[in-house]
C-alpha cells in the first residue's frame, strides 16, 4: 500500500493517525512509502480481502453425513452373441460342426 501523508503511530503504537492529530507520538510513514498489506490491516488503513474461493457449488458435507462408499461386485457377463453355443442361434444360422469326411 502506498502512503499519500505522514502518519504517525500513537503512544501505545497500536494505532495510526493523521499528521495534526494530536495522538500521534512517533512518525510511522511518509507519502511516498510502500507499507505491507499486513501492517494496512494491522492498523485499520484497509481491510482484510477475503480470500478466493472458486464458484463451485460445493457443499461441505460432514464426515459423519457423508454416504458411505459400498463396493460393487462386476456384474455377471450376459450371454455374448459370439460365444460358441450362441453364434448361430442369435442370428437364425445354423451351423454344422461336422467336418467333412472322404
Amino acid at each position: 500500500m502506498r502512503i499519500t501523508e505522514r502518519l504517525y503511530l500513537t503512544e501505545d503504537r497500536k494505532r495510526i493517525v493523521k499528521e495534526n492529530d494530536h495522538t500521534g507520538r512517533y512518525l510511522f510513514a511518509v507519502p511516498g512509502d510502500d507499507i505491507s498489506d499486513a501492517e494496512a490491516i494491522k492498523y485499520g488503513l484497509m481491510e482484510k480481502k477475503a480470500d478466493p474461493v472458486p464458484n463451485m457449488n460445493v457443499h461441505y458435507i460432514p464426515p459423519d453425513k457423508r454416504v458411505k462408499e459400498v463396493e460393487t461386485k462386476a456384474e455377471e457377463p450376459k450371454e455374448d452373441y459370439k460365444t460358441d453355443e450362441n453364434i448361430g442361434k442369435t442370428r437364425g444360422l445354423v451351423i454344422n460342426d461336422a467336418t467333412e469326411s472322404e
